[in-house]
């Protein structure tokens, strides 16, 4: 057998071994570990009762039916699009703190009455809120 061939077959037997020991005695990292790591970036835990109703938002196919009938699209060019908003929010981890603006997202329901696919527009909104509120508690 070749010295390469040994010095690979070698190398290769040492990372399985650490691989398999890094499964049976994996290290484990809390929830306190977590906010410490993520906090900065405005992401933070998702409560279990977030976590149901998100592949409900996931049906966005981005038709932007939504923005069509928006009244604040219309007079407002800085606001967010529920189309925007709805598909960066379903298709990544969220930076919360971005979604600061000022809504009509709790009085109008037009943009979800227009949605085809029947994606919960205003829950996803109601959610972005949410999870602002808790990462305030969470920085304070």
């Amino acid at each position: 057998m070749s010295g390469k061939k040994l010095k690979s077959f070698i190398f290769l037997g040492k990372h399985f071994a650490l691989h398999f020991l890094g499964k049976l005695f994996p290290k484990r990292r809390g929830l306190k570990e977590f906010k410490e790591s993520y906090q900065k970036d405005g992401i933070f835990a998702v409560p279990p009762e977030f976590r149901m109703q998100m592949p409900d938002y996931s049906h966005c196919m981005t038709c932007k039916l939504c923005d069509s009938v928006c009244p604040e699209l219309l007079h407002n060019t800085h606001f967010l699009a529920p189309s925007y908003v709805v598909t960066s929010f379903s298709r990544q981890l969220t930076n919360f703190n971005l979604f600061n603006q000022k809504t009509c997202w709790e009085s109008c329901n037009l943009c979800e009455q227009a949605c085809p696919k029947d994606v919960p527009l205003v829950q996803v909104f109601q959610f972005i809120n949410k999870g602002k509120q808790l990462l305030q508690k969470q920085s304070a």
